[in-house]
């Protein structure tokens, strides 16, 4: 299957979804109250700063998958923050490379300039 990572301009939205989605496989909030759920997600999402830079993570067939960020530093940036919706996790190592790819090769700066 492919995956298509795109800038995630209503990255909110993304994040609610997938941790909720994913709350039973995050040790954090697993069998938590919502209000516990909510306030993990109010804190994920606080992790979006102007040097961060949030992606969704779609397959081919337009599902989503998950998200992830980029945290910039200089003139380059590394992956900050990762999650798959449950049935995606079964191609972590793909998607993984993917990512991997993209931030290697600096695809995130047409997103951003240094």
């Amino acid at each position: 299957m492919d995956y298509y990572l795109s800038y995630d301009i209503e990255y909110k939205r993304t994040f609610n979804g997938v941790l909720i989605d994913s709350r039973s496989a995050i040790p954090a909030i697993a069998g938590q109250l919502g209000s516990v759920i909510k306030s993990f997600i109010d804190k994920e999402i606080a992790l979006v700063t102007p040097e961060v830079l949030p992606y969704k993570i779609e397959s081919s067939n337009g599902n989503l998958a998950g998200y992830f960020t980029i945290r910039l530093n200089s003139h380059s940036g590394f992956l900050f923050q990762y999650q798959l919706r449950p049935p995606f996790v079964q191609f972590n190592a793909e998607i993984s490379q993917i990512i991997n790819n993209f931030i290697k090769s600096n695809s995130f700066s047409q997103d951003y300039t240094f």
